[in-house]
Order: structure tokens, then sequence, then C-alpha cells
């Protein structure tokens, strides 16, 4: 637990629940109009094609539009721009790159990412958001895993997420964790996913879907194919404050967005120890007899009583 809030923070929103949101938007530029509506509380983003310059100029650009005006924006690491004839371009970036939308007053911060995932920041994100009266932490993580079906994008892919899940747990220890993203890969095809849930990770949707005696909704669909590689994982401290995870009915362009409902009053991060007495300490056999009493003792007390001779 890093310790409160430097800044009081407000309990978000009312009814003492958190939403989060995740989504992939495929660009920043090209469907701002759309994800900029959404009222949860916070709202991950991944592949949003933004270089250092791009960055800059959409977050002035969303400061002056009324949806965003009580939104702050938090961007993970810029993307490198396309190369054209050995130049780098400024205005055109790689694809990858997520970025954070949260509610205000809610108090979130960026946490560092390359002891998380080293040589992937650009594709992961960690923050920490402040609940409550700010003593008390939800840790998110926003990734967007390698797209690439080569051994070499395999590789990339395993690695980030085995080393985001396994890390942020180690590090963090029994506190909320929701990791959150386009994983690029299906559960049953990633030995990295399966030992996640073998380890008490949670799959939100599965989750919800189980108790609704339904199959968990796809999150991603073409003329070909539905699947489902846009994740929510929670570790055993969030997936206890679940209220619910419902799946986006329309998927603009092709993924639709996930959102749950968490508990926050149960975001609770300590405990009470009570005092108890420390044993005793142990004697030797020639200690136990100095101290135990002489069995004639009774006897003479006795004697004594009748005589009259206590004082």
């Amino acid at each position: 637990n890093p310790g409160p809030a430097q800044t009081q923070c407000v309990t978000l929103p009312e009814d003492n629940t958190l939403t989060r949101t995740t989504r992939n938007v495929t660009s920043w530029a090209n469907h701002f109009d759309a994800f900029k509506k959404y009222t949860s509380s916070v709202v991950c983003l991944q592949e949003v094609a933004l270089t250092a310059s791009q960055q800059a100029v959409h977050k002035t650009l969303a400061e002056r539009d009324g949806h965003m005006r009580e939104k702050k924006i938090i961007f993970g690491t810029p993307q490198r721009g396309l190369f054209k004839e050995g130049v780098e371009s400024i205005t055109r970036a790689q694809r990858g790159g997520v970025a954070t939308i949260v509610r205000k007053p809610a108090v979130c911060v960026a946490a560092p990412t390359n002891d998380i995932c080293p040589g992937q920041d650009n594709r992961f994100q960690h923050l920490k958001m402040a609940v409550g009266s700010g003593d008390r932490w939800h840790h998110i993580g926003n990734l967007y895993a390698d797209v690439r079906k080569t051994k070499r994008g395999v590789r990339a892919r395993e690695s980030l997420l085995s080393s985001v899940l396994n890390r942020l747990a180690v590090a963090l220890g029994p506190v909320p964790i929701a990791v959150v993203g386009d994983f690029n890969t299906r559960i049953d095809e990633s030995p990295a996913l399966q030992t996640a849930l073998r380890n008490n990770w949670v799959d939100a949707a599965a989750y919800q879907a189980y108790a609704d005696g339904t199959d968990p909704p796809s999150t991603y669909d073409t003329i070909n194919a539905s699947t489902r590689p846009d994740l929510i994982l929670l570790n055993p401290i969030a997936a206890a404050t679940l209220v619910s995870c419902t799946t986006e009915k329309v998927n603009v362009p092709s993924h639709r967005a996930v959102t749950i409902t968490l508990r926050i009053d149960m975001f609770r991060q300590t405990t009470t120890l009570y005092k108890v007495p420390r044993p005793l300490p142990s004697i030797t056999d020639s200690q136990r007899e100095m101290y135990t009493p002489s069995p004639n003792l009774k006897t003479e007390f006795d004697k004594a009583l009748q005589e009259r001779k206590i004082d």
C-alpha cells in the first residue's frame, strides 16, 4: 500500500461504486467522438496510436470538448512514428499505445512500468487510483498485447502477459488489482492466461456469465469470426468486490467495450491485530522443584491455624 493520497479525494460515484470500462478504439483521432461520452469513473483505451506530438495536440483538443471538462487524460508511453524513406513521421504513429481517462475529482497517478514489462512499456500502463478518503488504492493495469501471429509476436505477447500478471501480484500484494485491455489472444490459446487463472486471477466476464447461466459474450466481431480478446482480469481482492460485468452491444468499429462495477467500500486494506499474552517461559526440572510447594505445607498450616500462631 503506497499510503494515503497527498490530495484529498472524493468517493466516486455517490452510490459507493466504481465503474471501469476497457475498449480497443483502433485510433484515438478517428473514434474520439465514440468514446468521449462514456460515463464510467475510469475508461482504459488501447491502440490509441499517437506519437508524443499527437498526444499533446489531442490532449489540448480534448480539454476544449464539453464531454471532457470533468475528466483527466493519462497517456501511456507515446508510439514511434511510421518511417518513410528512413524518416520518422511525427503525425502518423505505429499501431499500439494505451491511454486512460479518469473522471474528476478522483486521484489517479501513473506508476513506473519498466520493472513490470521491460522493453514493452509502450504497451502497458500502471495506474494507482485512490478511493474513499485516500487511504485505499485500486491498482489498474492497462495493456495492449502484440497482435502478430508470428513466433516472435507470440513470444512477445506471452512475455508481456506473464510479466504483468505475475509481477503486479508479487509487487503489490493483497490490494485490489484489475488488469484490462486487448490481450490479442484467447484464453485457451495462451499459457500465460491459463497460468494466471490457475493462480486465482478471475475473468470478470466469465464470472458474470457463470452467475447468469450463459456464455461470455464476444468482444471482437468480424465477418469471419467472433472472439473475446478484450478482457478484465481481477485478483482475488478485487474480485470479491465485483458487482457486475457487462459487454457493449454495439461494436465501434470492431471491438466492444467491457465494463465492470466494483464496491469500493469493500477495498479494505487494513486489519485489526489483537495483542495476546506471551507464552510462559520454560523452566528446568531443578527450577520446578525449587518453586513446588512442600507436600507438608498444608498440614503445617492447619496445625499453626489451630494453635492460633498465625497473625
